[in-house]
């Protein structure tokens, strides 16, 4: 399904999402999971392997499974006006490079997700996603975009639908006091021998957590 419109250098290309959903018949909206898929902002797919192991076991327990494509740094990405500016503010911050080769596409997959997020909160009625229980998971690159729009997107006046919780896997979060208290509970599954996202960067998530008391 497509669900926006992705601006790169060559003009736009449609951004799509799959969605699997238990059964046809909507009895009553159903809890959602929203996905987004690993590789590094240069690779990887809506269908890569881990949605075909997780699609069954999350239908089984009566859960929607929503899983994206977002722009990826071969596409070129142009950011909307809005967020370069989420760009610009990591940068003034220090923690983003604006020389690197995938500046764009990392704040192009936050406004990617954002933007899935928003069309599902818009469709819901017509694909049975209950927005009010919304799970955010990612894994590795797919991480790094579910924590920052999870924690740190607010803190721009960026709307999106609130997550219930969030399923980091391998993922950081680019500006840790960005988790503040009352925000959504999450988990964290990192393994110590990462030789790709330092293991540390989910050691600091977790005792941020639990300095603001966020389950």
């Amino acid at each position: 399904v497509k669900y926006a419109d992705g601006a790169t250098q060559a003009g736009e290309i449609d951004l799509l999402l799959d969605i699997y959903q238990p059964e046809a018949t909507c009895t009553a909206p159903r809890p959602t999971i929203f996905y987004v898929h690993g590789g590094g902002f240069v690779a990887g797919d809506k269908q890569d392997s881990i949605v075909e192991a997780l699609v069954p076991l999350i239908m089984a327990e009566g859960f929607n499974f929503v899983s994206i494509n977002y722009r990826l740094d071969g596409d070129d990405p142009v950011l909307s006006t809005e967020f370069q500016e989420v760009a610009q503010s990591y940068v003034d911050d220090g923690i983003a490079d604006p020389n690197s080769n995938l500046f764009d596409a990392i704040f192009a997959s936050l406004e990617d997700g954002t933007a899935a997020l928003n069309w599902m909160e818009d469709n819901a009625a017509e694909y049975c996603f209950d927005i009010s229980r919304l799970g955010y998971w990612g894994s590795s690159a797919g991480t790094f975009v579910t924590l920052q729009i999870a924690y740190s997107l607010n803190q721009f006046g960026i709307t999106r639908p609130e997550p219930r919780f969030v399923d980091a896997w391998w993922g950081e979060l680019f500006r840790i006091d960005d988790l503040e208290v009352g925000e959504a509970p999450f988990l964290i599954l990192h393994g110590d021998q990462d030789a790709l996202v330092d293991y540390q960067v989910s050691v600091d998530l977790a005792n941020q957590a639990e300095t603001v008391a966020v389950p």
